[in-house]
């Protein structure tokens, strides 16, 4: 769904609507934050003072490709105003859902760089991956449902149908998250892993997060998203990037009764070779989200790849309707996010940051 940055972007919107909104927005999102505060830990239910500093993607990868503390972000690449391009790593894809406690817990396996390094990923490893990023997807959509609640009250146009999106995705994200909790409780093998790679270098791009994927090798609809029947339920991919001191590791995995859905993909996946594979995740990661960081030694001359660029604004401005065309919503964004031009995009997994000038 877009954010509100992508709709002030949005041309279809009345001049003098959107400059008000530009004017307003630093108040609407401070609100919104006080809003969207909670006073209960969402995974214990306790009543907590302070919440955890939570990073959406784990905090020893991000240091291990800073510079001098700092992180540059997707706006990098897609430049939207009134958002940051770069990151302190104490600050970069923090959110407050939980408590320490919890946070200290729920992900000590994952997030201990010491069960790395060629070791098997577990399926607790995979459960407690995956139920960080519905945390993530529900703190996201809590602040995004202050902002546009407050927006309706100040009569912006798109705030209902943009409320009506939040809440659909909040039950869709909040169902996959209590799946995912009741398999840690309960300890089920849950996950289906589609590859752990451990390159044997450092890459310069951390990343952490779900994906619902479009489409396939083949062009064929994987997940329908503009589909508008309640019963039908998008289906996850989870991919993590966590750049190591000396080596990367790429994990890949969906739940197991998602298979069918992805049954193509992952198979298809498996019969390339690494440098191939390597380069439809490196595109995944662009097309399809905005939580990774980058480092800031990585050269201008890959960040202002024009295909780059594109291809990182599939994620930020959302679907643009061509009334010239007879193609359905859904065939526009399997043309948008089609897999056969991953190659034309720099691709951050093969780079070795230790290569990379510190000057």
């Amino acid at each position: 769904m877009q954010s509100i940055f992508q709709l002030v972007h949005n041309h279809e919107m009345p001049v003098t609507e959107t400059i008000d909104i530009k004017k307003n927005i630093s108040s609407i999102m401070k609100e919104a934050r006080y809003q969207s505060k909670r006073d209960r830990c969402f995974y214990c239910g306790k009543q907590v003072g302070k919440f955890c500093n939570s990073h959406s993607v784990p905090a020893f990868t991000l240091r291990d490709i800073s510079h001098n503390g700092k992180l540059s972000t997707l706006n990098t690449l897609i430049n939207l105003s009134m958002m940051p391009t770069e990151s302190g790593v104490n600050n970069a894809g923090t959110f407050h859902f939980i408590c320490n406690n919890c946070d200290s817990k729920i992900f000590s396996d994952y997030e201990n760089p010491l069960n790395y390094n060629g070791q098997n990923i577990t399926q607790k490893m995979m459960a407690q991956i995956a139920l960080k990023n519905y945390l993530l997807a529900l703190s996201k959509r809590s602040f995004e449902e202050k902002i546009y609640s407050d927006l309706k009250g100040k009569e912006f146009t798109p705030a209902d149908e943009m409320l009506l999106t939040i809440y659909l995705d909040y039950q869709e994200f909040l169902d996959s998250y209590n799946k995912v909790k009741r398999s840690i409780e309960k300890e089920w093998d849950s996950y289906y892993l589609i590859c752990h790679m451990v390159l044997d270098y450092r890459v310069p791009i951390a990343f952490q997060d779900k994906i619902t994927l479009v489409t396939g090798f083949d062009d064929e609809i994987v997940n329908n998203i503009m589909c508008k029947d309640e019963k039908y339920q998008t289906k996850d991919l989870h991919i993590c990037v966590l750049p190591l001191e000396n080596t990367t590791e790429i994990i890949m995995f969906i739940d197991y009764d998602d298979m069918s859905r992805y049954r193509n993909v992952y198979k298809k996946f498996r019969t390339m070779v690494r440098e191939k594979q390597l380069e439809v995740i490196n595109y995944l990661i662009f097309a399809y989200s905005e939580n990774f960081f980058l480092s800031p030694l990585i050269p201008q001359k890959y960040l202002n790849n024009v295909e780059l660029i594109n291809v990182s604004k599939l994620s930020t401005v959302g679907l643009v309707t061509d009334f010239c065309t007879q193609k359905s919503p859904i065939d526009m964004l399997v043309e948008k996010y089609t897999l056969h031009h991953t190659q034309l995009i720099p691709n951050l997994l093969c780079m070795n940051i230790n290569q990379f000038p510190s000057d």
